[in-house]
């Protein structure tokens, strides 16, 4: 098993991790979001909130260093994590959007510049 783990591609690993790190800040949302008494919908305005906050902050991001800002997306992921697991529901709430937005920022924009880069037209 660890043989083909090792020949997969960078890219693919690079998602895969993405996908680990967004499964395990998502995953707990709606049922953790139920326990704390909010309403079903309340998944859906949080999505509406994070799209909201990438349209606004990514025409600030315009220059950016690809490691670093992949970096930085792994990081803004691993906090989302935690804000759902450490702090308060409303300041969570507030807090997984935004650093969602930063994830998307900084993690796929990097993500998109690479893979249309090295596209054929």
């Amino acid at each position: 098993m660890k043989h083909h783990i090792i020949r997969l591609k960078q890219g693919f690993l690079f998602l895969l991790f993405h996908l680990v790190l967004i499964g395990f800040s998502s995953v707990f949302l709606p049922p953790l979001f139920a326990r704390q008494g909010l309403p079903a919908y309340s998944f859906v305005i949080l999505i509406v909130i994070g799209t909201f906050f990438t349209s606004v902050l990514i025409p600030f991001f315009n220059n950016f260093q690809i490691n670093k800002s992949l970096a930085l997306g792994y990081v803004s992921l691993g906090l989302m994590t935690l804000t759902i697991v450490y702090l308060p529901t409303t300041i969570a709430f507030i807090s997984y959007a935004f650093l969602w937005a930063f994830g998307i920022i900084f993690f796929w924009q990097p993500i998109n510049y690479l893979f249309y880069k090295s596209s054929k037209n």
